[in-house]
């Protein structure tokens, strides 16, 4: 995402929800990338990475209605490339979208789905070895945790929360595991006290 000229960084609140550091800088870059995308220069694998992009800005700006078209774009897309990684990425977006109009019942069932096949894809004689489905699993733990802490299921957010921190902590992405530290944290306080 180094080819967008705006700022699109964000950071968590307390809801575990994105807060854009610059609101109005990111409706500009999803103004400037809906532009990319109407260009016809642009390759079938190129509209997909740029809908999925447009549909979680539009997410974290709240308009769920165009997030939910163009990450629909997005999956379509992957569809027809026939691409697995792309295609449960964007399933996961979907799902965040979902979650956050507050249909669990769609969102729990796309993100088992996503969990179901990123697990069933990684070689576990060697979960070690480099294996692209191992990103997008810590991702899916992540998010589906966030999906169930949103539903009052803190146990499980939190079991969740664990199995990605796991994985993060293997791959030493430091925004990734503080992400998911301060994600169990925020559960960890949601949860009674336990003696």
């Amino acid at each position: 995402m180094n080819d967008i000229p705006y700022n699109i960084d964000y950071s968590y609140d307390d809801s575990l929800r994105e807060i854009p550091q610059d609101q109005e800088d990111m409706q500009r870059a999803v103004d400037h990338l809906e532009t990319r995308l109407i260009e016809e220069s642009q390759d079938d694998y190129e509209r997909m990475r740029l809908s999925g992009i447009v549909g979680s800005l539009y997410r974290i700006l709240g308009d769920y209605d165009m997030a939910e078209e163009h990450i629909n774009a997005a999956i379509a897309s992957s569809n027809n490339l026939r691409d697995r990684r792309a295609q449960l990425r964007n399933l996961m977006r979907l799902a965040q979208v979902y979650q956050f109009r507050q249909q669990f019942d769609l969102a729990d069932r796309i993100f088992k789905q996503v969990i179901e096949a990123c697990e069933a894809s990684i070689d576990s004689s060697n979960p070690n070895s480099a294996n692209p489905f191992m990103t997008d699993l810590d991702s899916a733990y992540q998010h589906y945790g966030k999906c169930l802490f949103d539903q009052g299921d803190y146990d499980l957010a939190l079991h969740m929360f664990e199995k990605a921190l796991k994985i993060r902590d293997r791959k030493q992405d430091q925004f990734l595991i503080e992400s998911t530290k301060h994600a169990i944290r925020i559960t960890q306080e949601k949860l009674p006290v336990r003696n």
